[in-house]
């Protein structure tokens, strides 16, 4: 058995600040954007695109060409509920807590585990959702009218 180290989408979570000390370096507008886009998803938690793409203020071309970078670099995670996508920081690497009946989305600790040698596969990141239910009079004030 080996141990697996977390990385979203082949970047180390601990990349981080050397891109956010990067940004405040270099005058690239992409990494300038970059840093909106991680303050909004911040802001708006577990978010969809055409949220996000509203708030930034941004052209739709340029919002997605920004979001599919962040995601490239395991800075911006999706996750896929019914037919909606929330995005939300990749980082820490961490594992989703779905209410099945409100749709909440919650982010939980990762809990380390060790996977069997899987002949020849190679495993780049690893994706836990847990379905549930959110505490029921909380879940109650969240349903759709």
């Amino acid at each position: 058995m080996k141990s697996l180290r977390f990385y979203n989408a082949g970047v180390q979570v601990g990349n981080l600040q050397q891109t956010i000390a990067a940004a405040n370096t270099l005058q690239d507008e992409r990494l300038h954007r970059l840093l909106h886009l991680l303050k909004l998803i911040d802001q708006h938690g577990h978010a969809t695109a055409s949220t996000l793409w509203r708030a930034s203020g941004w052209s739709s071309a340029t919002f997605y060409r920004i979001l599919k970078w962040a995601i490239q670099q395991g800075l911006v995670s999706g996750i896929t509920v019914g037919v909606h996508t929330y995005f939300g920081l990749g980082y820490p690497a961490h594992a989703h807590l779905v209410c099945e009946r409100c749709g909440t989305v919650q982010d939980v600790p990762l809990p380390s585990f060790e996977i069997p040698d899987t002949k020849g596969w190679v495993t780049d990141r690893v994706t836990l959702v847990l379905y549930s239910c959110a505490a029921p009079d909380a879940c109650r004030d969240r349903l759709p009218s």
